[in-house]
């Protein structure tokens, strides 16, 4: 059985939310997203919930990454293009879950540091997860968004 890659969201305000990102009982790096507004769609960080991962090739930056992992469930039904991809500071993100090495200031703003080696991190990890695909481009990699308790 595969355990679930989770979220554990650490800190809240109301400019940005910092979590932990875990993928096999390891920490594989920090997260940034959006701050809670109520899940509107490219303004609100995912709701606390399960989903999947689903396989996505093409997407504003896979010239630059390749594929990344989108997630799906009820809780982003109405939110297509939920992504985790590189960012550095909130305003980057529309909804989406940005890695990173080190959540700090960078030029004075709250951020998460080193996005795109962390980026590149979580993929590797995820790619060492033996997942299947249960339809179209969904796998069965179970994605778990919590509070810290």
């Amino acid at each position: 059985m595969i355990k679930p890659i989770k979220l554990f969201r650490l800190e809240r305000d109301g400019y940005a939310t910092f979590g932990s990102l875990i993928i096999e009982n390891k920490l594989i790096c920090n997260t940034l997203e959006l701050p809670w507004l109520n899940n509107i769609p490219f303004k609100s960080c995912v709701p606390i919930g399960c989903y999947k991962l689903a396989i996505r090739t093409k997407w504003k930056h896979s010239d630059d990454y390749g594929h990344t992992f989108e997630l799906k469930g009820e809780g982003v039904k109405d939110r297509p293009g939920c992504l985790i991809h590189p960012a550095n500071w909130p305003y980057q993100l529309h909804g989406c879950i940005a890695p990173g090495h080190a959540i700090g200031d960078l030029s004075g703003k709250r951020a998460i540091k080193d996005s795109r080696n962390a980026f590149f991190k979580v993929i590797n990890a995820i790619k060492e997860i033996p997942f299947e695909t249960i339809g179209g481009n969904v796998t069965n990699i179970p994605f778990v968004i919590t509070d810290h308790s």
